[in-house]
């Protein structure tokens, strides 16, 4: 396979600067976005992208690869070669240049060491033939730099004579428990600097700041205005096949030297592919590139609108009826749920003699000790309707109007994208789809799991910096796609599996998402999860850093998993807790902190610890049921949020800086602006189960509403809040709306009723406007692209106008005004317009601000306001199809006696 050196050095990377030629190497035409120096192709994308690329092995690069899909999105501007000289190339567009420099030198070398591996296919260096005696790794290093000729070598600490052995030429990196190899890599180095046309540097070679301790491949996107230009290299660059990691189609011609990849194709791989993102000066700039590296390497798919509801599984020996009575018992006390899953029970596990690893991947090894490797076995013993060919379990599923998954600790039975790993694996995936499944979760196991492609099938290694968790996740996501197309299952594809790095178990929130760069692509395969036993902190971080730097927008924990499951509940592994006693973990003030948080975040997934709140005295279960019923109400937000993340990778939990990047404050993540709407400032449950009340909270500029007394706070501020455990600390935002379902008692957000919705509406006091659009639901007759534009617009003088626009639906609204104390909602009379009766609801008189107030946060028509709140001008709005602008005046109280406002047919 062809190789250029790794490196950003220009003068490795692009070869024919160092020939001394290169001004007759240059090919331009005029108006065209490429340029072609040598064997380099710079091609202006767009005034703020560029791209740099190495001649590959079959040449220039244009189809899609796993990185980049969406090159043609881009139709490029004109770029032309300004001038050449002994110490480089100057290229220029309209909008910036490109300086490409000369090196007459090799650059230097360094080590780069891999613990526990070896190299195979090697040839060892002439002078060392039998290798040589020294006395460290480094030293071993040190002697392969002093020889020109040498590119890798291997260290063995347990050989006593001879340990060192230096190689000129090395097939590739295997592992060995026992020994240290290294590949030589030439030294950091520019591949080119990027100004502006008046000479100011842009980028320079190489990623600033934290992005700049990442390596190039991977994704870690810059905060908002901290850069001036961004690059990541499409590293490894490799062509997927149209049916992905499923089975070559019978009839497709494939060329014969990709028979054995399934159609990958790693013919054309290079180093240095390199996209340049320039962000510009402005927070709109940035903006702008974040959408553009969307566009580029394709966007977060929508999820199902199940997605967004309520999932549930926990990891114990379910029997069939437990399952069956747990799911009932949800229904019983009114919880509302929507998926629930089984762990790795769904299957026997293996026992009897232990077989090695190997034997255990012969497909026709029935031996009962590898029955947990395949998907032939289920748990019948325990789940006696998962045989087949009854499916009863699934049918049971099915009619609860719940949807399903099952847990997968894969285990590849050869090496990826081989024939026969391919269709072990969409085989299995697609035969329980078929049956029922909706999708499944890509687990690791401690032991083996998908290592990245290439890599040797006994290993977890990664691929050039392609770790097993993303491509698992392309692997999964993409297969249950192809399925459910395969057996005319009409529902978006979903897939769990974990972001990259280790298990978000650190208080070092920046040193953890910089470990979790990964994959530029990665984002394109939702949802993913951050690992066993993550704190509720911990867990908070990760949802809002991830979302901001590798663009993954349904980063999230196991709800209420953290803790210690073997001590806190007997039996959650290996058996089944007893079905009437809650274990220790979480207790009730924690299950609730975090079931807050849950809801108020990107996946309501409960796991790992004990969540039966039916085991939970009332005021638990009623504090739960609130909390719940609020996700499935906000149901509309959410939904229309996940498309705004696919438009404009603006994700469901903002951290503040990507609004108000200016204060510094904003850079917190343990914080964040809810689908655009509510500030969030979740509170504490560690160590384990010991409740904090208390914490600083930074209030963003513009006017807020607590959440919870509907007392006003104007920001930016930093203030201390207390709140009880049954309480997350939230604010609305005054100038923003959101769209809430009202299905009385829904228990399914597929079940919900949209034929009418309310608008929570938060006018400001000064300028503001806000849009929000609602997109039906998923297997609407209209099409769920369908949508509807929600708008609320105010101004000084008190003026506020609500637009919805026409619509394929037919609908009625509820319009819910949020006020201030002193303020009421006057009509606009006009003798041609329609009139809609307007109702001032108060807080209920005496109330005291506790919960037993009957008072909760977004519980929709006809709910009074929080004690301290101002009142809510409630309104209806007739069903129609037809849009509406609504009219009022905000003005002092002992003005508003009329409850009558202008409704104006657009």
């Amino acid at each position: 396979r062809h190789r250029t050196l790794r490196s950003g050095n220009a003068s490795t990377m692009f070869p024919w600067l160092q020939t001394g030629l290169f001004a007759a190497l240059i090919a331009s035409v005029a108006g065209e976005p490429t340029v072609i120096v040598g064997d380099t192709r710079i091609t202006a994308l767009s005034p703020t992208l560029l791209r740099i690329e190495p001649r590959g092995p079959t040449g220039f690069e244009n189809r899609s690869t796993f990185n980049v899909i969406g090159r043609e999105n881009f139709s490029g501007i004109e770029i032309q070669v300004l001038n050449t000289s002994a110490t480089g190339t100057w290229l220029g567009t309209a909008a910036y240049h490109l300086h490409i420099p000369t090196s007459n030198s090799p650059p230097p070398r360094q080590c780069a060491p891999q613990l526990g591996t070896d190299g195979e296919g090697v040839t060892r260096l002439p002078k060392y033939p039998n290798g040589t005696n020294v006395d460290t790794a480094a030293e071993c290093c040190n002697l392969c730099l002093a020889e020109a000729d040498c590119v890798a070598w291997t260290f063995s600490p347990k050989n006593a004579d001879v340990d060192c052995w230096p190689f000129s030429a090395v097939n590739r990196a295997v592992p060995h428990k026992d020994r240290v190899f290294g590949m030589m890599q030439p030294a950091a180095g520019p591949i080119g600097i990027v100004t502006k046309p008046d000479g100011t540097v842009l980028w320079n070679g190489a990623n600033t700041g934290p992005s700049g301790t990442v390596a190039t491949n991977l994704l870690h996107w810059p905060s908002p205005t901290t850069a001036t230009a961004y690059a990541f290299e499409d590293r490894p660059r490799f062509v997927v096949p149209p049916w992905g990691p499923t089975p070559i189609p019978v009839g497709t011609t494939v060329p014969p030297e990709l028979l054995a990849t399934n159609g990958y194709d790693f013919t054309n791989e290079v180093d240095g592919d390199t996209y340049i993102f320039l962000l510009g000066d402005s927070l709109d700039d940035w903006w702008t590139s974040r959408q553009e590296f969307l566009e580029l390497t394709g966007p977060t798919p929508i999820l199902p609108d199940v997605g967004y509801g309520i999932w549930y599984t926990w990891y114990i020996a379910y029997t069939e009826a437990r399952a069956k009575d747990e799911i009932g018992n949800w229904t019983e006390i009114g919880l509302p749920l929507d998926v629930w899953g089984l762990d790795m029970n769904w299957r026997e596990v293996g026992s009897g003699s232990a077989q090695s690893v190997n034997a255990c991947r012969d497909q026709t090894n029935n031996d009962s000790s590898c029955r947990d490797h395949y998907y032939n076995h289920p748990n019948t013993s325990l789940l006696p309707g998962l045989e087949s060919p009854g499916n009863e379990w699934f049918e049971w599923i099915k009619e609860q109007n719940l949807s399903t998954y099952f847990n997968d600790h894969p285990f590849p039975v050869d090496n990826q994208t081989t024939p026969k790993e391919v269709g072990f694996r969409y085989g299995g995936i697609s035969e329980w789809i078929a049956r029922g499944l909706t999708w499944f979760w890509f687990d690791h196991n401690w032991a083996f799991t998908l290592p990245g492609p290439r890599m040797p099938f006994d290993t977890k290694d990664d691929y050039e910096g392609l770790s097993g968790q993303v491509w698992g996740s392309h692997v999964y996501y993409e297969s249950t796609r192809v399925a459910q197309q395969e057996h005319n299952i009409d529902t978006r594809p979903i897939a769990l599996s974990r972001d990259n790095g280790p298990n978000w178990r650190t208080p070092d929130p920046e040193g953890q998402t910089l470990k979790g760069a990964g994959s530029p692509a990665h984002h394109r395969f939702p949802v993913w999860w951050t690992g066993d036993g993550v704190p509720l902190m911990a867990s908070v971080e990760s949802m809002v850093n991830e979302a901001v730097h590798d663009f993954r927008p349904f980063v999230h924990s196991d709800c209420g998993g953290h803790g210690n499951r073997d001590t806190s509940c007997p039996g959650s592994i290996t058996g089944a807790p007893p079905e009437n006693v809650p274990c220790a973990t979480p207790n009730n003030a924690s299950l609730l902190r975090w079931t807050a948080h849950c809801v108020l975040g990107t996946i309501t997934r409960y796991h790992q610890g004990d969540h039966r709140f039916w085991l939970r005295d009332n005021a638990t279960q009623n504090t739960a049921r609130s909390y719940l019923t609020m996700r499935h109400k906000l149901a509309p937000s959410l939904i229309a949020a996940g498309r705004t993340v696919q438009q404009e990778g603006f994700p469901l939990t903002a951290r503040c800086d990507l609004l108000w990047p200016e204060h510094p404050e904003a850079n917190d993540p343990t914080q964040y602006i809810h689908i655009n709407s509510t500030l969030v400032a979740p509170l504490d449950v560690e160590p384990v189960d010991v409740i904090t009340n208390t914490r600083s909270v930074w209030i963003p500029p513009g006017e807020w509403i607590d959440g919870w007394t509907g007392t006003d706070i104007t920001g930016p501020q930093t203030m201390t809040v207390t709140q009880p455990a049954d309480r997350i600390p939230m604010w609305h935002r005054r100038g923003s709306l959101l769209i809430l379902d009202g299905t009385p008692n829904g228990l399914r957000i597929v079940n919900q009723d949209w034929t009418e919705l309310t608008i929570e509406a938060f006018p400001a006091s000064g300028f503001a406007h806000h849009a929000r659009t609602l997109y039906e639901q998923e297997g609407s007759l209209l099409g769920d692209a369908a949508s509807t534009l929600v708008e609320l617009a105010t101004d000084e003088s008190g003026l506020v106008a609500l637009t919805v626009s026409d619509s394929n639906a037919s609908r009625s609204w509820v319009v819910r005004l949020h006020l201030h104390a002193d303020q009421r909602f006057v009509a606009s009379v006009d003798a041609n317009s329609q009139l809609v009766n307007v109702t001032h609801l108060f807080p209920a008189s005496g109330c005291d601000g506790s919960l037993t107030d009957d008072y909760f946060p977004f519980s929709g028509a006809g709910f009074r306001p929080a004690c301290q709140g101002g009142p809510i001008a409630e309104f209806r709005i007739a069903k129609s199809s037809n849009g509406y602008r609504i009219e009022g005046t905000i003005v002092p109280a002992s003005r508003g006696s009329t409850t009558r406002t202008k409704h104006e047919i657009l």
